[in-house]
């Protein structure tokens, strides 16, 4: 099916070429609304040390790692610990060892991605 070759922007309805998602001003506003709702959200997070990975935590999640060297699920080399259920503040679930699981990068973020979006 052949494209067109001008369309109208969805957002401001000036002539755009029929590749293009939005004109340039259009395109502009939304990518600077993207990059505030990112940084507002960061805001809310708040820091790694305010969100309980502190010194205590680099020490345990060092021991941790030197004790389970591998990814539980691929094998592959661990960098990441992570909270099989999220601690979320609470401190008899993030210090409990049974509560963890070594991961590397590339399976933390998965997993983190999928039980974040299972949560919303």
């Amino acid at each position: 099916m052949p494209t067109r070759p001008f369309r109208a922007c969805p957002r401001c309805g000036k002539t755009i070429a029929g590749t293009a998602t939005y004109c340039v001003y259009c395109d502009k506003i939304r990518q600077q609304s993207k990059q505030e709702y990112f940084r507002q959200q960061d805001e809310k997070r708040g820091t790694s040390t305010e969100r309980g990975y502190n010194y205590k935590w680099r020490i345990i999640r060092a021991a941790f790692l030197k004790q389970y060297p591998f990814c539980d699920m691929c094998g592959e080399k661990a960098t990441e610990v992570h909270h099989i259920i999220p601690h979320k503040g609470d401190s008899a679930l993030m210090w409990d060892r049974s509560n963890l699981l070594p991961l590397c990068k590339a399976c933390h973020s998965m997993v983190t991605m999928t039980t974040t979006n299972k949560e919303r």
